[in-house]
């Protein structure tokens, strides 16, 4: 793709939306030959007036810039709909797109699932990885908030499919933005399972390096879809250093271990506090707890993340410390994190 083209096609919003045809992956390709000529080929549009609109607006502007002698504006012609999976046959392979699908565990709530989760997925889209986030805790999302994404609302695509949400570098779902601000989601569990089958199969994911999905806490109705029907190629397991949490990540690991999904790792959440002035390390919520379940279940410890008010305050303004603080402790810790993650999970490919 040609990044002079693709500025210039930024400027062209999908008729009738605010959003413009890149941010909507429409471009399937956008190349200046040697001889000059711009050669554009536009995807994912079944009407034909709507094309006719944005070549309109491609043609003119290619030619405002001065790009190439002559502009070739094309469509390429959409694919029948695909059938609905055969009884039987796994949903995994409508993610065959993604390359590590990556399940961001607790065995309870209240240990910051959520945040690691976010920081996680921006932490690794820094590493140079495309990245995507799932938030399938459907009965109580946090990811738009923290994302900072609330007020965004997802678009469908000529074939109806869910076109991702996109922010801080991160392609991302999350029934947040189906339902009203504020407003509790109240369902059962067949619902809550549906809404998560349709965010796997009715979201237009795009080519990613990595997915990760974070599920609600505990051992439910959840955990088991995802493993029985996604293709999930590892998980992690979030706990913090206390006894009552770590007994609860036991619960998750154990679970996972009989599903027979690798466990990638565990990630130890509010594990110290460094004081600013003497850069001494006070551990307000015990400590070991993760090298505790990291040794005596053989899974290995590839984070410890220490407890900071920045953090909530940063993920509470919809602009994670990831990516507002690159220079901090917590980001340097998450950044090891990865680093751990991406090869137990190139060890388990």
């Amino acid at each position: 793709m040609d990044e002079k083209l693709l500025k210039i096609l930024a400027k062209v919003n999908y008729p009738g939306m605010e959003r413009d045809i890149v941010d909507f992956h429409m471009i399937e390709k956008a190349e200046i030959s040697s001889d000059g000529e711009v050669n554009i080929l536009i995807k994912n549009i079944t009407d034909q007036e709507k094309f006719n609109t944005i070549k309109e607006q491609i043609l003119s502007l290619v030619k405002e810039a001065g790009l190439g002698e002559k502009c070739n504006v094309e469509l390429k012609k959409a694919s029948p709909p695909g059938q609905a999976p055969k009884p039987g046959v796994k949903i995994s392979k409508l993610l065959s797109n993604i390359k590590h699908v990556i399940a961001v565990g607790s065995g309870k709530g209240g240990v910051g699932k959520s945040t690691v989760a976010v920081n996680l997925a921006i932490a690794t889209a820094k590493k140079g990885y495309s990245v995507g986030l799932l938030d399938a805790d459907i009965l109580g999302p946090s990811i738009p908030t923290m994302m900072g994404t609330e007020d965004e609302q997802p678009f469908a695509d000529e074939q109806k499919k869910i076109m991702p949400i996109e922010n801080h570098g991160i392609k991302m779902m999350s029934i947040g933005y189906f339902v009203e601000k504020n407003m509790p989601v109240i369902w059962r569990g067949p619902l809550v399972v549906g809404a998560l089958k349709q965010f796997m199969t009715d979201v237009r994911w795009p080519d990613l390096d990595y997915l990760f999905i974070d599920l609600p806490p505990g051992t439910g109705d959840v955990q088991l879809t995802l493993t029985q029907e996604a293709k999930i190629d590892g998980v992690v397991i979030v706990t913090t250093p206390q006894k009552v949490a770590y007994i609860d990540a036991i619960k998750g690991i154990v679970m996972f271990k009989r599903l027979e999904i690798p466990i990638i790792g565990i990630i130890e959440n509010m594990s110290y506090f460094q004081c600013p002035d003497t850069g001494k390390k006070h551990h307000i919520f015990g400590k070991g707890g993760g090298e505790l379940v990291s040794k005596e279940y053989d899974v290995p410890l590839i984070g410890q993340i220490p407890i900071d008010g920045s953090i909530t305050e940063h993920g509470d303004s919809g602009h994670p410390i990831v990516d507002s603080l690159p220079d901090s402790a917590i980001t340097k810790a998450y950044m090891e994190a990865v680093d751990n993650l991406v090869k137990g999970g190139n060890d388990r490919s």
